[in-house]
This record gives C-alpha cells, sequence and structure tokens, in this order.
C-alpha cells in the first residue's frame, strides 16, 4: 500500500507506524491530529503554563476570607484587652482614692479630676490619673458626691463615682467608693461579668 502525503510530519509518523507494525502488534497510529483542535507541542505547552482566571480568582477570594476572620478575632482581642485596663484602672484609682481619704480626710472634688494630672492632697502626691485605653472617646468621668468638707488644702467630698465604657457590653458603667461596679441600670454587677 502506496500513501502519498504532502506533509512530513504525517510521513514520518506513518514510516514509525509501519516499522512498528513489523514487530508483530499493531498500535493504534497517532498522527498528532486530534478533533479538538491542533495538537503539537507549542499548544501543549501553552496549556500547562500558568493559571487560569478562575483559579486566580479562587484564590484571592480565599485568602480574603481568611484574613476577615483573623481581622475580626483581632478586633474582639482588642476590646477585651482595653476593657481588661480599664477594669485595673478602676482599682488602682480605687487605691489612689482611700489613699487620698486617709490623708485628707475625704475624696477630691470633681474640680480636682484632670486626666492624665498628678492628683495631690497637699504637697504629697497620691497618683496619676490614668487616661481611658480608649482615648478621649471613652475618657473616665469623675463625679465627688456626698457631703463636703475641708481637707488637703481644699474641699473635700465624702463620696465619688467613675463612669468608664466597657467594649464589648457597648455600655457605661460606674464604680462607687467602695468598689462596687455598677451596671446602666445602677446593679451591682462583678468583675467577671464585665469581663
Amino acid at each position: 500500500m502506496k500513501i502519498n502525503i504532502g506533509n512530513t510530519f504525517l510521513a514520518k509518523k506513518l514510516k514509525s507506524y509501519k516499522l512498528q507494525a513489523s514487530s508483530g502488534f499493531t498500535p493504534t497510529p497517532n498522527f498528532g491530529v486530534s478533533l479538538r483542535g491542533k495538537r503539537g507541542p507549542a499548544s501543549a505547552r501553552r496549556e500547562r503554563d500558568g493559571f487560569t482566571l478562575i483559579e486566580l480568582l479562587v484564590v484571592v477570594a480565599i485568602i480574603g476570607m481568611l484574613l476577615s476572620i483573623i481581622s475580626l478575632s483581632l478586633t474582639s482581642s482588642r476590646q477585651k484587652a482595653r476593657d481588661t485596663k480599664r477594669i485595673s484602672d478602676m482599682k488602682q484609682i480605687k487605691t489612689g482614692m482611700d489613699l487620698f481619704f486617709s490623708t485628707g480626710g475625704g475624696y477630691p472634688d470633681t474640680g480636682a479630676w484632670v486626666v492624665g494630672a498628678n492628683l495631690t492632697c497637699g504637697t504629697e502626691q497620691i497618683m496619676r490619673i490614668p487616661p481611658d485605653p480608649g482615648g478621649a472617646l471613652y475618657a473616665y468621668a469623675y463625679t465627688a458626691n456626698g457631703i463636703s468638707g475641708t481637707g488637703c488644702g481644699g474641699t473635700v467630698r465624702g463620696g465619688y463615682s467613675i463612669q468608664f465604657f466597657m467594649e464589648r457590653q457597648a455600655a457605661y458603667y460606674t464604680m462607687d467608693e467602695d468598689g462596687t461596679f455598677r451596671d446602666p441600670g445602677n446593679n451591682p454587677v462583678s468583675v467577671d461579668a464585665l469581663l
């Protein structure tokens, strides 16, 4: 059988097919022709190089979801850390106020409360008034109450309350001179309930 083929690539394939056929078995000829289109070495290489647009979009979407989950957990952790710092500040303020009371016979008047300033009784420095970890937006609000008297070179009061904001509960709480924390409804709450 003689076949006249003008394409040398197909002629070589056909010649190798004849050689293989004479060795005892008949393989299916593969002339590099496919029903799906041209399948040469260049097109095969093009299919293997790089990623498709769909693959890239899926990877970007997965990375975006992971970053949003991490961001949410970090935000929650930061809020909890600031709330814990607020409770610590309240305990520090209570200790300082108790020292002020024992030195001056009362608590400072409202005008003596300046965040970031030093609270003094006469010439004795009692404590530095801490700022809220959330900044000026959630500044601690001090209110003197009770009977007024004199001490520490000025007016002192018989009681006080400090209002502070808890981010995770999204509400303002107060602490009295006896160290009791109260919710917005003026009900006592434990430190564990705040954190």
